[in-house]
């Protein structure tokens, strides 16, 4: 169920104003048709009273003419009403177009009823002189009520959307459990909220092989097979049965087959049924058949036995091969020898079935190369070996690979000349990678000259970085000599920002001296409303204090005066222009919650020699606006004399004082 918008609630109290007025139209329509058919029979019935009649008909068309204003003054207030609102105006103009229709057909009647009144009027008689008016005759039956647009079975049907789609066409909304409707007179629509993730599930069934658990989130579970295929396979959708159905076996001659299709088959042979006779093979008997077989033995086979015969080769079986031949019948092999054929230079002496002898009668053909001979009548070869090489090149540094053009061998002792090692050049500062022109080789143990070491030279404060140009080297373990500590500068008042020109350096836990500056010593803000502020722990290191605080009362009167003590003093140390020692010194004016100016006041409280142990002299200065619409300031000053024989070591402020008040203590020297 979907909020109703605006447009649709005002379309809907539109219609049921709209129906309301059209049935109390048609009320006086029926009442105007009742009495001018009343009227008419009357005229029938009772001539005398015609003028009469004819008034009343007068008077009933007046009553309609009425009712066709009160018809279009219901028209002029459906278009002011459409005037209200751009929401619905397409349904709304439907229903307009309806009433239209509705007045048209009104009107119709009404035409109607003027033709028959004038007709009746056509059939009467010329009446005479008016007479008195009648009596208002009484009142009729109520007519039928209008129709709701909203409502019962019988009222107008409402289109019902849902985000705009329509669902239904109904004359009833109804809603149920789990949705809830609120009136929404501010905005002129109805609310209707329908609460997500309810609802029951009332009966879930299921069947063989599942179950089900759980009462809000059901959980379903498949206990059984679900599927299987196969021949002879089947699965039931309803039930989850797997049916196996087992094939059939037949039986056949000399076979027999025991059990049913749905158990274990034993399948059994009654013996062998039939055996045909064949070369060397007879059989006998009808049930268990008796087979004999004839064979010959032959050359290398012999056999044994009546019944179960023992056939042995007592010789070759099978051979195969070029020149090899097996006799089927002897099982003799016969080896033909191969044909052998001299050629030039070769000679083949022997017959086939002997040993032959192949006799090479010497060399015919071989080709001489560099240092090989060969005789042409004897075919001997002669092998000339080259001469040793008498002269080894040296080696030289940077030497390319050459094959070489000597015709003389190395012996294996040879040894080429190599170039000497020479002292490798020393290492400078900054030198550059070479390759060299040396054409003397570096030795395993040789050593590079390197730099010698110097003193590391001194930082200086404001020293920029430089490469150097020194030629030496610094070790490892070398160290620079840095600027010694200085004592930091004292910060005076109204002193501007410097760089300094000190050559040494500030340590991190060096402190400045402000002894010619005022310091903050305490502060505090109220958080909450107190009846004093006290700032302790003054050090005793100053020559003058200063209090800096700001004040307004929490108490339900026009103003406030507060008051000071120091060190928690309460005896009558505190002296003013009268000469008599009171128990607090009364500062200054606050204001109170009920005061026509509810801002803070100022105040400064200065005590110089403070740390004395005989009288300190004070003097206090009090600024605060008495007017809340003119800047109206009153500053009033007034001193006093504390003789504690103890230097101050804590102020407190006593009154009723109102959160943000604020206090600070500064140290002067």
């Amino acid at each position: 169920m979907t909020e109703l918008s605006k447009g649709e609630i005002v379309a809907t109290l539109m219609g049921r104003e709209l129906s309301k007025r059209v049935g109390r139209a048609h009320q006086r329509i029926s009442d105007a048709e009742r009495r001018t058919a009343a009227e008419i029979a009357a005229l029938r019935a009772v001539e005398d009273a015609y003028a009469q009649n004819i008034g009343d008909v007068r008077d009933s068309l007046g009553q309609l003419a009425s009712a066709t204003v009160d018809m279009a003054g219901v028209a002029e207030e459906q278009r002011a009403i459409l005037g209200l609102t751009t929401d619905g105006i397409a349904e709304i103009d439907a229903r307009l177009r309806a009433n239209e229709a509705a007045d048209q057909a009104q009107d119709a009647q009404l035409v109607e009823l003027d033709i028959r009144v004038a007709d009746v009027a056509a059939l009467a008689r010329v009446p005479g002189p008016k007479g008195d008016k009648g009596d208002k005759g009484d009142t009729g039956p109520p007519g039928r009520s209008g129709r709701s647009s909203v409502g019962g079975g019988a009222g107008q049907a409402t289109t019902i959307l849902s985000g705009g789609t329509t669902v239904g066409t109904r004359g009833t909304l109804n809603f149920v459990s789990g949705a809830t409707v609120t009136d929404d007179a501010a905005n002129e629509r109805v609310n209707i909220t329908v609460s997500g993730g309810g609802g029951n599930v009332n009966s879930v069934s299921v069947s063989s092989g599942l179950s089900i658990t759980g009462t809000s989130d059901l959980t379903i579970t498949n206990t059984g097979v679900r599927s299987l295929a196969g021949s002879g396979i089947s699965v039931s959708s309803a039930t989850g049965a797997v049916t196996i159905t087992a094939p059939s076996v037949t039986a056949g001659t000399g076979i027999t087959v025991a059990g049913s299709g749905t158990t274990a088959l034993t399948v059994s042979a009654t013996g062998v049924q039939s055996l045909t006779a064949g070369n060397g093979i007879t059989v006998s008997g009808t049930t268990t058949p008796t087979v004999s077989a004839s064979l010959a033995a032959g050359t290398g086979i012999g056999i044994s036995g009546t019944t179960t015969l023992s056939v042995s080769n007592t010789g070759v079986t099978s051979l195969a091969g070029t020149g090899v031949t097996v006799s089927a019948s002897t099982g003799a092999v016969t080896i033909t020898a191969p044909v052998v054929a001299g050629g030039t230079g070769i000679s083949v002496s022997g017959s086939q079935t002997t040993s032959l002898s192949i006799t090479n009668s010497g060399v015919t053909s071989i080709v001489a190369g560099t240092n090989v001979s060969v005789s042409g009548a004897t075919g001997a070869v002669t092998v000339n070996a080259p001469a040793y090489g008498t002269t080894i090149t040296a080696s030289t540094i940077g030497g390319t690979a050459v094959a070489g053009t000597s015709t003389g061998v190395a012996r294996e002792d040879h040894k080429h000349a190599f170039p000497a090692g020479a002292a490798p050049s020393a290492l400078t500062v900054s030198s550059t990678q070479a390759t060299g022109t040396s054409t003397a080789p570096a030795l395993a143990d040789h050593v590079h000259a390197m730099p010698g070491s110097a003193t590391a030279g001194a930082s200086a404060v404001g020293d920029t970085a430089a490469t150097g140009t020194a030629t030496t080297v610094a070790l490892s373990d070398h160290r620079h000599s840095r600027e010694a500590f200085g004592t930091p500068g004292a910060v005076t008042g109204g002193a501007t920002a410097a760089s300094g020109s000190a050559s040494t350096l500030a340590r991190s836990d060096h402190v400045h001296s402000t002894a010619s500056m005022p310091v903050l010593l305490a502060s505090t803000t109220l958080a909450s409303a107190a009846a004093s502020i006290t700032l302790s722990s003054i050090p005793q290191t100053y020559n003058t204090i200063k209090l800096i605080w700001t004040g307004r009362s929490t108490v339900a009167t026009s103003v406030e005066y507060p008051y000071v003590r120091f060190n928690g003093d309460s005896t009558s140390k505190y002296y003013r222009w009268n000469g008599a020692g009171q128990t607090e010194w009364y500062l200054s004016t606050i204001a109170g919650t009920t005061n026509w100016f509810t801002g803070f006041a100022w105040n400064e409280l200065i005590i110089t020699g403070y740390a004395n142990t005989s009288y300190k002299i004070c003097t206090n200065r009090h600024l605060w606006n008495n007017s809340t619409t003119a800047n109206n300031v009153i500053v009033d000053e007034t001193s006093a004399i504390y003789t504690g024989t103890s230097g101050i070591s804590s102020v407190t402020l006593i009154g009723n004082f109102a959160v943000g008040c604020t206090a600070f203590i500064y140290g002067y020297p």
